[in-house]
């Protein structure tokens, strides 16, 4: 019996993970390598402290779909942070953590930044290793096809991530162009990453608005309306401009489909400039509470909205809200101290 279960045991690991094949040696190494071996070379970019790289690393490149794919190639690891890994990344152009790089002949195929999923790594390999939607390819094919936005739009991303941002917006500018009532549903894609390029890659959050504020005029029930809000308030928030994001609020909140993520985003971000002006927290505890009543299963609403209310002195409903996430998400600690801070503080009064 005892046997039977560790067997059971072992099929179960071995079934979730697998060994990835670390080239031991540098970069130069692995390119003469995977060119004696006609392979190509994977280059894994990570920092010693990034959390993302970590998961990357210990998680999803074990899967065993993903060794698959790393199996037909040589894989490198590079630390960014050590003397020979920036070099390493200003050469190739890397300067996001955690990236991976294919190559070929110590040519880059294409890149992939972040954290995808198993399944979604693996395919990704598998169609660079094939030559399939790789920034060469994209390229040719818009060629052949300049006016297809689902050819433009993963092209301008591949751009954007390579921070050849002229290029990146000339695309996103050309899908509204050719497609401006949005009937690919994939004009406010371009309007929404333009915006978030600008907010977060750029530290440009006025031109993100100038260029986000358009996009929900011009679609206002689109599917990425309210992600375009949301990333409007992330740029108020960076320009310390509450008066803004409230007036922008009292505007599209009644233009804009019903969505929990308008305003809690404003609650949100209205909370993280800790406001002192009265109507200011007044609006930051009426959009927490509209947030809750709109998605009643989510505890982030009524974590923000306890907060917003709490700066607005309104702590007894405070308290209920905080109370409710607890009661949607038990084993969440940063709640309960939340509402141990509550309960002090209404005690205090």
């Amino acid at each position: 019996m005892r046997l039977s279960l560790l067997c059971i045991l072992i099929c179960i690991c071995t079934s979730v993970s697998a060994s990835v094949s670390w080239h031991d040696g540098d970069l130069a190494s692995a390119f003469a390598a995977a060119e004696a071996s006609e392979r190509n070379a994977c280059v894994v970019f990570v920092k010693e402290n990034c959390g993302h790289c970590k998961h990357l690393v210990n998680q999803v490149l074990p899967h065993p779909v993903v060794v698959a794919q790393l199996d037909r190639m040589v894989v490198v690891r590079i630390e960014m942070d050590s003397h020979d890994g920036q070099a390493w990344s200003a050469d190739i152009g890397v300067s996001s953590s955690p990236s991976i790089v294919v190559l070929q002949a110590a040519t880059e195929v294409d890149r992939i930044i972040g954290v995808p999923g198993h399944e979604d790594l693996a395919r990704l390999l598998e169609d660079y290793l094939a030559g399939r939607n790789t920034i060469g390819d994209l390229q040719q094919r818009l060629q052949e096809n300049p006016n297809d936005p689902e050819i433009m739009l993963p092209l301008a991303r591949k751009f954007g991530d390579r921070q050849r941002f002229d290029e990146t917006f000339a695309l996103f500018d050309h899908i509204i162009e050719v497609d401006p009532d949005n009937e690919s549903a994939l004009a406010d894609d371009a309007i929404y990453l333009k915006g978030a390029y600008l907010q977060r890659q750029m530290a440009m959050p006025r031109d993100a608005i100038s260029v986000l504020r358009a996009g929900l005029d011009r679609f206002p029930t689109a599917d990425k309306s309210a992600f375009m809000y949301y990333r409007m308030a992330l740029a108020y928030r960076d320009l310390n401009d509450a008066s803004g994001l409230v007036i922008a609020y009292t505007v599209y909140r009644e233009r804009l489909p019903e969505n929990a993520l308008i305003h809690r985003s404003t609650a949100n971000m209205l909370t993280k400039l800790n406001v002192t002006d009265k109507a200011v927290q007044r609006t930051a505890a009426v959009a927490g509470k509209m947030a809750m009543e709109l998605e009643p299963q989510n505890p982030k609403n009524f974590r923000i909205a306890a907060i917003a209310l709490a700066l607005a002195g309104d702590n007894a409903a405070a308290c209920d809200a905080i109370e409710r996430a607890i009661e949607l998400m038990p084993e969440n600690r940063d709640f309960r101290r939340l509402h141990a801070h509550l309960l002090q503080k209404r005690e205090d009064k």
